[in-house]
């Protein structure tokens, strides 16, 4: 369930989660979409994006990461090595 609340796009959404401590996954939807529904009832559409992010949309960030975490530490052994000489 710690997954499902990271997924959470929303900060205060998920502070809020983490805060009522739901017990099981039915509970920690039921509450997701009582939040959603006062936001959008308040009138507080916050764009149009969706509040929860998919495995693989996670996943693709994280790749993505990845790939430039490996770009930055390929660059910075070629500018130590140019250093050196």
């Amino acid at each position: 369930m710690p997954h499902f609340i990271d997924a959470v796009k929303d900060q205060d959404d998920r502070l809020r989660l983490r805060r009522d401590k739901p017990r099981t996954m039915d509970e920690a939807l039921s509450l997701a979409f009582e939040l959603e529904a006062f936001r959008l009832l308040g009138g507080d559409w916050r764009g149009s994006c969706p509040k929860v992010r998919s495995v693989d949309e996670v996943e693709r960030e994280h790749n993505l990461f990845k790939a430039q975490m490996e770009i930055l530490r390929s660059d910075l052994q070629a500018q130590q090595q140019r250093q050196k000489t």
